[in-house]
């Protein structure tokens, strides 16, 4: 018999050790052991009623796990936004000769690109966030440069891997060259980068009490494309 016990809680769950500084075991015929030297998975016991654990805290040093805590919130730093858009690459170009002309010389060409498109959630102080722990949330898209103020509907996310969705942008573009010259053109994929400061609160599924992580949401994504002319 357990003539005395120290107990350690852990959230919901307790472990108790004996006056002789060893653990209670569950064992599978529904009796206990008191003759562990470590607290493992057998050595853990749920607390119930729920009553019991109301006024229990969140053990927010331990990396936060979907199996125990859901989303409940996010909240964005839009002040403290920054976009880049300044990033571009050429995706196609045309030359027309007509040096020897009289007239003007027209050629059409299109462009067709598959570009892959990231968004992800990185943590940067408060509760750690196991990688691949999923959750759903909206987020603040790009439009012109600038930030919407409104949130997105809820995507599915996964903590710490990037989320990738794969567009297609097309265009057609009429490259025109006067008489008597050479002409370049040149079809330019204008992308932007964007980073906003984010909080979230993570609820546990069993205890009232919740844990902070905060972080920056970033998100890389195609923006438009624009002719370049070059003429000699």
């Amino acid at each position: 018999a357990v003539v005395s016990t120290q107990s350690t809680g852990h959230e919901n769950k307790i472990s108790l050790k004996s006056a002789h500084g060893e653990y209670v075991s569950a064992q599978p015929d529904g009796t206990v052991d008191v003759d562990r030297i470590r607290a493992l998975i057998w050595e853990w016991f749920i607390v119930q009623p729920q009553e019991c654990i109301n006024n229990i805290e969140c053990d927010c040093s331990r990396a936060i796990r979907g199996e125990n805590y859901e989303l409940e919130n996010v909240v964005y730093d839009l002040e403290a936004a920054k976009v880049h858009s300044d990033l571009r690459e050429v995706v196609g170009f045309q030359y027309v000769h007509n040096k020897n002309g009289t007239s003007e010389q027209t050629a059409i060409f299109e462009i067709y690109q598959t570009r892959t498109e990231t968004a992800i959630f990185t943590k940067t102080a408060g509760a750690e966030i196991e990688t691949g722990t999923a959750f759903l949330t909206g987020f603040h898209g790009v439009e012109e440069g600038r930030i919407y103020e409104e949130i997105s509907g809820k995507y599915e996310f996964a903590h710490g891997i990037a989320r990738k969705k794969h567009t297609i942008l097309e265009a057609s573009y009429h490259c025109n060259a006067p008489p008597g010259s050479t002409v370049k053109c040149v079809a330019l994929l204008f992308r932007y980068r964007s980073e906003v400061p984010y909080t979230q609160s993570w609820r546990h599924k069993r205890l009232a009490c919740t844990c902070e992580s905060s972080g920056v949401f970033s998100e890389t994504s195609a923006h438009e494309m624009q002719l370049l002319v070059e003429q000699d």
